[in-house]
C-alpha cells in the first residue's frame, strides 16, 4: 500500500524478473531461476505473445442511444494469470548446497509444475521463475490464456471456474437481503 506500489502487467512482470524498479523491497536481489519444461517459455517471450494478442483484440462496445464502437481491451481486463507457491524451506538453507535439500525442491517444483499444466486448459502459454531472495524459496507462475478472445485470466482462477460451473448448474444465487438500516441516535443540537 504505498504510492509506489501497484500491480500492474509491468509490476508483476518486472518482479518475478527481478528488475531493480520493482525489486526495492529485496535487500539484494539476484537474478531468478527460470524453470523449463512442461511447456514453459521464457518470462520475455511470455510478455511478447501476451502484449502481440493484446493488441490484436477489438471489443464491440454498444451505446445507450442505440449505435455501436470498436475500441481495444480495456486498460483494467485481466489478461495475466499469475500464481505464487512457497516452500517452508529458506532460501539461505537451499544456497547452502544440501543434495537433500536441493533434491527436495527439484520435487517439488516439479510436482507444482506437473499439477499446474494439469489443472489448465490447452493452448495455454505460461512461464516460471523461482526465487532465492527472498526468506523462503517461492515459485511465481505466469500465464496467458490465448484460447479465449480476450484472453481472460479469470478464466483459469479455479475458484472463478467453480463459481461458474456452479451457476450454470443451479441458476444465478439468491441474493441475501440486507440488513435493516440503523436508525441514527438523537444528537444534541450544535451550540452556536
Amino acid at each position: 500500500r504505498t504510492k509506489d506500489h501497484y500491480n500492474d502487467l509491468n509490476q508483476v512482470f518486472g518482479e518475478a524478473l527481478r528488475d531493480q524498479r520493482y525489486s526495492s523491497h529485496i535487500a539484494t536481489p539476484r537474478p531468478p531461476q527460470i524453470l523449463t519444461g512442461f511447456g514453459l517459455i521464457a518470462p520475455a517471450e511470455l510478455r511478447r505473445l501476451h502484449d502481440a494478442h493484446r493488441t490484436e483484440i477489438r471489443e464491440t462496445v454498444r451505446k445507450k442511444g442505440g449505435g455501436s464502437y470498436e475500441r481495444g481491451l480495456k486498460m483494467d481486463a485481466p489478461t495475466l494469470y499469475t500464481e505464487i507457491h512457497s516452500h517452508p524451506i529458506t532460501s539461505a538453507e537451499y544456497l547452502s548446497g544440501s543434495e537433500q535439500i536441493t533434491a527436495e525442491i527439484e520435487t517439488w517444483a516439479d510436482r507444482l509444475l506437473r499439477d499446474f499444466r494439469a489443472r489448465m486448459p490447452e493452448g495455454l502459454s505460461a512461464s516460471a521463475v523461482m526465487h532465492l531472495d527472498e526468506k523462503y524459496v517461492h515459485i511465481h507462475v505466469l500465464a496467458i490464456n490465448l484460447t479465449d478472445p480476450k484472453l481472460s485470466a479469470n478464466k483459469l482462477h479455479v475458484g472463478k471456474v467453480a463459481a461458474a460451473a456452479w451457476r450454470t448448474a443451479h441458476g444465478p444465487a439468491e441474493a441475501l437481503t440486507s440488513l435493516p438500516r440503523p436508525e441514527p441516535l438523537s444528537r444534541p443540537l450544535k451550540p452556536k
